[in-house]
């Protein structure tokens, strides 16, 4: 119930040649949507609608010193509203519209610097400005309506500067490094907005931030069938306007509001990965593993005593820096080709994680893994999966809200041809996903609503 989805899209791209090397493009995409339904939440949205454009100039002279060099100003408005008129009212406690809007205005200047076919350098200059707005307004019978802003008018102006570096030191050996350096502004641009959180938050609700990221990959070709890659990162982020100023925003996640922060520190990491990957006639393997240790993390907390906005809501937690975290895993995929019509090919994820208190991190999946077998034969196509994955029982229920898991396994298959009619190529395609009809859902799915049963797809393409 409540899935019904309606919408249309169109988009225009033009592209004019000043001069040689020499380019100006033009981007618009408009998208309009209505009727959607959210059958994982109270509410379903009356409409959706996103502008998008953008100017660029582009320069390609491919010389030695500048490969190109690219300046974009865009602009973007994302416009929607949560309506709950359509549902029937025993499921309505209480009559509510919730309209919200974000505006983006910013640019980017980036340049490649092609000093030698074994050395490029890119620059990248841009900023922007994001506004936020989402309000509520309650319709309690017999009493007046309740109107409350829960993205406060919020903005953030950024503006930043990267460089990397890409360089072959030797045949086998390649190092890829660079830097970016930001500052970002955050305030309330509304008298509205400011006394709302005067209210919840002592001090000055505007704040700016400098962060830094640094990072460094090397990839080293043992011989024509191994190689060996390693990477470093030092990564900084700013809290999100919603984890700053947001004011009991409702997460189906774990069924709490949340409220800001204003006062939350950067969050920071150390990154850490590495891999190898080898090569040998119709086979190929690759893996490596990764490690994330975060210095004040971000996360929501529960805040006893405070009464909930949203009704049937867990409670109220609010958005505070934990001291430490750690986020860890390996990805492992191997294909084979032993005849040249077969490809088996299997793909394996896994990722755990726990903050200082030895407690789960929220929305991690389990282990999964997909298995594939794929036969070409003369223009005719078959393949047959297994997608699967393990229970999730790391959770922290307490904490963070998050609920345990059921394991699953699910076969898919496709099959299809091509063949020519006259100067016309078709192109017929049939896809059966779910075979056994399993009733499952994945550990991330709001609610644990159940993913599409059997289902089959038939797919005709047209060349000409």
């Amino acid at each position: 119930a409540f899935s019904q989805y309606a919408k249309w899209n169109g988009g225009l791209s033009a592209k004019y040649r000043l001069a040689e090397h020499h380019f100006l493009h033009a981007d618009y995409i408009q998208d309009e949507g209505w009727d959607i339904g959210y059958p994982a939440l109270l509410m379903d949205v009356s409409f959706a609608k996103a502008k998008i454009g953008s100017v660029s100039y582009l320069y390609q002279p491919h010389s030695r010193s500048i490969h190109s060099w690219e300046t974009k100003l865009y602009y973007n408005t994302v416009d929607h509203a949560m309506d709950d008129t359509k549902r029937p009212k025993e499921q309505v406690s209480m009559h509510m519209d919730m309209p919200g809007k974000s505006q983006t205005i910013g640019f980017y200047s980036e340049i490649q610097w092609a000093f030698s076919n074994r050395h490029r350098v890119t620059t990248r200059l841009n900023g922007y400005r994001n506004r936020l707005h989402a309000e509520m307004t309650m319709y309690p019978e017999g009493a007046a309506s309740m109107f409350m802003l829960t993205v406060p008018d919020a903005q953030r102006s950024m503006i930043g500067l990267d460089i990397s570096d890409r360089i072959a030191l030797t045949p086998e050996v390649e190092l890829t490094y660079g830097i970016r350096a930001d500052y970002a502004g955050s305030s309330i641009y509304s008298a509205g907005g400011r006394q709302l959180l005067s209210g919840m938050h002592n001090g000055s609700l505007s704040r700016s931030d400098v962060l830094y990221n640094a990072y460094t990959n090397a990839r080293y070709r043992v011989n024509d069938h191994w190689q060996l890659y390693a990477g470093m990162a030092r990564a900084m982020r700013s809290a999100t306007l919603q984890e700053l100023y947001g004011f009991y925003l409702f997460n189906r996640a774990d069924g709490y509001d949340y409220i800001g922060n204003p006062g939350l520190h950067n969050e920071a990491s150390w990154n850490f990965n590495m891999g190898a990957g080898f090569e040998k006639k119709m086979f190929r393997a690759e893996g490596q593993a990764f490690a994330y240790m975060f210095s004040d993390y971000i996360a929501g907390r529960y805040v006893p005593g405070y009464s909930v906005m949203t009704i049937g809501a867990q409670g109220v937690k609010q958005y505070n820096n934990v001291s430490s975290a750690v986020l860890y895993g390996a990805e492992a995929s191997l294909t084979a080709q032993p005849f040249s019509f077969l490809t088996i090919k299997s793909v394996n994820t896994y990722t755990c994680g726990q903050d200082a208190g030895g407690n789960a991190l929220p929305l991690i999946a389990p282990f999964k893994s997909v298995n594939s077998v794929n036969v070409f034969w003369k223009q005719h196509r078959f393949s047959a999966e297994c997608v699967s994955a393990l229970a999730q029982h790391h959770v922290s229920g307490d904490v963070y809200g998050e609920l345990p898991s059921k394991g699953y396994a699910v076969v898919n298959m496709r099959a299809g041809r091509s063949f020519p009619v006259g100067s016309v190529l078709w192109d017929i395609n049939f896809a059966v996903s779910n075979i056994f009809d399993h009733y499952y859902y994945e550990h991330l799915d709001i609610m644990k609503l159940p993913r599409p049963g059997r289902n089959l797809v038939v797919h005709l393409t047209m060349r000409f």
